[in-house]
């Protein structure tokens, strides 16, 4: 290998390697888990919303799912006002993350001694290695690029701050930035010891102790806002025994999950080397017992693994700080059970510190033996898995520029995919063809009958194919059994609500629109108040013509304090249908001056502009 001496240089190989693999990320959409993060999110449309982000977890998603990333939804909100929605400018700001954490890695190991082409090789195979492709093409993988951009600028201010002291307050910045990205970000005070353990000295010790103590500060005042939002700091851990549902997190025990995770991640750890098989749904074999050979193979295997990391760790402060990136930042995943077990975009901050170790195993070899005669067999075998790496990466970014194909494509490859299978479903309902998406989904429930978003779609379409009684009796059969699962989800309860409406308007049987009514409202004693519950109930009302009914919900849910566009877009509704045009207009204009950039309210203004003068 040629040494690089040239910084620059080395900064513009690393990048011309990660456009070289992730220059495709530009010419996708959005899929996967940006619909509801991204595409769908009202809240990122309005910059004036970014103070909101650092205390409302509900503007993470605009489904059920409550997050605090307050840096990532602040991205996202700038995002959308240079491009106004357009997918492309998130996968820019994407790939220029993934850029600057694979420069951040490069000077990560150069501060660390690393040899100079050690450094490079490492960085530019972490720049187009295809295992990243999930994280950087999903613009809801930004979590990952951006924790993994403050972990490592977190340590390459914390060695700065050893000759400079005012560093360790750009320490803390990186702190909030990981932190603020995601929850792995607390990992960072660990990091820092990897890289700057304690040592005795009599006029250091101070210093030592301010370095160290601001970050981890920074880290304990984000845990203790998480409190406050969610009412704990971090997740507890499951019983050790005794799960009653492996396949869903809330009922996998810890037993479960560390077997699970013995049969996973030596596959993992495998594609770090050997990136082939990579999915977005990777295959995972649930595990019960330790005795399982299969389980026992992977404890061993990991078991190896680690002890070869462990050996003369304690010199190696390359390797010492790789390893820790690697290991903390899995820790989590590794440890608490989650839904899905094992995701490939995960993998990216771990990966990062396997291309430290990797440049901390190459320097010692540089180092302990002469490897000049090599020099031209070592620069093919690095260009050539480079242009391996950057093949696949483009490959599976490609893959990525329409859900459709992708969710076509891995069912065609994995045709017992359940997330596959419900994938296409759903593209196949928002472009209004539920026929098409009835039997994936079936399939879908037939392989795993207690599947939970399998469920919520066949009860979705069934909604979708109503009047017929038969689809509604269906969809509330489908939602009873959701709420017999989770009793207080209270989405599933609002399913249940709509299937209830549907089916008494389909059977003509009135007391179900008292039931639909009741069962959105019962949400309210179950979950924090939302809007939602009420345009659900008033919605049930409407089904049955009882329009003042319906009005006096949407009354109820504005006097409560839970206002926004739909609710009042409901209300201007069932004001008309009451014939109550003087107030609608007034309630429209409104609507029109508190909510001038929705997209709802200007459909509203539009078809009130084309109606015939009367």
């Amino acid at each position: 290998m040629r040494e690089f001496a040239n910084v620059r240089q080395a900064q513009a190989i690393i990048i011309l390697c990660a456009l070289l693999a992730y220059a495709t990320v530009l010419l996708g959409t959005f899929v996967y888990d940006d619909v509801h993060t991204v595409r769908d999110n009202v809240a990122i449309r309005a910059l004036s919303n970014i103070p909101r982000f650092y205390f409302d977890v509900d503007l993470f998603s605009s489904i059920d799912c409550r997050m605090y990333r307050p840096v990532v939804l602040t991205s996202y909100a700038i995002d959308y006002a240079v491009g106004q929605g357009a997918a492309w400018t998130f996968k820019l700001t994407n790939l220029i993350l993934h850029t600057s954490v694979a420069v951040a890695l490069y000077h990560v190991m150069a501060r660390l001694n690393a040899s100079p082409g050690a450094a490079l090789v490492s960085a530019c195979l972490f720049a187009a290695h295809p295992l990243g492709s999930e994280a950087v093409n999903t613009i809801s993988g930004r979590s990952e690029l951006g924790v993994a951009l403050g972990l490592l600028l977190g340590l390459l201010a914390h060695e700065r701050a050893r000759t400079h002291p005012r560093w360790a307050l750009a320490t803390t910045l990186c702190a909030f930035l990981a932190c603020g990205c995601k929850e792995i970000g607390v990992v960072l005070p660990a990091l820092l010891l990897a890289l700057d353990p304690p040592r005795w000295r009599r006029d250091g010790n101070a210093r030592w102790f301010l370095r160290h103590a601001l970050p981890a500060a920074a880290v304990l005042g984000y845990l203790l806002v998480r409190r406050a939002l969610f009412g704990q700091a971090t997740s507890a851990l499951p019983p050790l025994t005794g799960g009653s549902e492996p396949l869903a997190g809330y009922g996998r025990d810890l037993l479960t999950q560390m077997c699970t995770m013995a049969t996973v991640l030596p596959r993992a750890l495998t594609q770090c080397v050997v990136p082939f098989g990579l999915s977005l749904d990777p295959p995972v074999q649930f595990a019960r017992s330790p005795a399982s050979a299969q389980v026992v193979c992977g404890a061993l295997f990991l078991g190896s693994v680690a002890l070869l990391g462990l050996r003369g760790l304690a010199a190696d402060r390359l390797r010492r700080v790789g390893l820790t990136i690697a290991c903390c930042s899995a820790l989590p995943w590794v440890v608490l059970p989650l839904n899905l077990p094992y995701l490939e975009h995960r993998m990216y901050v771990p990966l990062a510190g396997l291309a430290v170790v990797l440049a901390a195993l190459v320097s010692s070899r540089r180092r302990s033996a002469d490897l000049r005669g090599q020099s031209v067999p070592w620069r093919r075998v690095v260009g050539g898995l480079l242009l391996v790496f950057a093949g696949l990466a483009t490959r599976r970014s490609l893959e990525y520029r329409d859900a459709t194909s992708m969710w076509h494509r891995l069912v065609q490859a994995q045709p017992s995919s359940v997330p596959a299978l419900c994938g296409l479903a759903v593209c196949h309902m928002e472009k209004g063809e539920p026929a098409a998406a009835l039997p994936l989904v079936q399939r879908a429930v037939a392989l795993r009958p207690t599947h939970a978003t399998a469920l919520r779609n066949l009860a979705e379409l069934n909604l979708q194919l109503a009047p017929a009684p038969g689809n509604a009796m269906a969809a509330l059969i489908v939602a009873d059994t959701l709420v017999r699962m989770a009793p207080t989800n209270p989405f599933d309860r609002l399913l249940r609500s709509r299937a209830l409406a549907l089916t008494a308007e389909a059977t003509g049987h009135a007391p179900w629109f008292d039931a639909a009514e009741q069962e959105a409202l019962h949400c309210l004693s179950i979950a924090a108040p939302k809007s939602l519950v009420y345009r659900t109930a008033a919605s049930a009302r409407t089904r049955q013509g009882d329009h003042p009914r319906a009005l006096a919900l949407l009354d109820a849910s504005v006097a409560a304090g839970l206002v926004n566009a739909a609710v009042l877009l409901d209300r201007v509704a069932c004001l008309r249908r009451l014939g109550r045009a003087k107030e609608a207009d007034v309630a429209t204009q409104r609507l029109m001056h508190a909510y001038p950039f929705d997209p709802a309210v200007l459909d509203l203004v539009e078809q009130r502009v084309a109606a015939p003068l009367r």
